[in-house]
């Protein structure tokens, strides 16, 4: 059975990825949240919520503790590359295998969109830790 940890499970996207793994009966999905009570009504009672935060390094060691992917997810805010860069180098120490970064259409390094450029480091950095990954880059239409 695939164990695999969802970031920002509490958000939109990640509350929807957290409840189509969660139907999956060859998956244990596990949900970092920081506020279980909260996020608990939101997610699927078979999702195992880890309370913590990007910025708790020691609460990303839990969640990673026997996950075999992540899917990483977190909100365009000023902290977000070292938030994912700090779970992608926690995730390689952790032995994951496969992990799916959520990023954006434009993501280009020296991007005058500010949360492209983030993005676009925050995917060279995961290229650099070895992980075999898949980056989304979603669009509208």
């Amino acid at each position: 059975m695939t164990r695999i940890l969802v970031t920002g499970a509490a958000g939109n996207v990640g509350r929807t990825v957290t409840s189509l793994l969660a139907d999956n009966p060859d998956v244990r999905v596990r949900a970092l949240v920081r506020d279980a009570i909260a996020s608990a009504s939101s997610l699927p009672p078979t999702a195992e919520l880890a309370v913590g935060d990007f910025t708790n390094p020691d609460s990303l060691d839990a969640a990673l503790d026997g996950v075999d992917a992540v899917y990483l997810a977190c909100g365009n805010v000023v902290g977000q590359v070292d938030h994912e860069c700090t779970v992608i180098g926690r995730a390689a120490a952790a032995g994951v295998r496969r992990l799916v970064k959520l990023s954006a259409r434009g993501a280009e390094i020296g991007s005058p969109v500010a949360f492209w450029h983030w993005h676009a480091l925050i995917e060279a950095h995961l290229t650099a830790s070895g992980i075999p990954s898949v980056v989304l880059r979603p669009t509208s239409s």
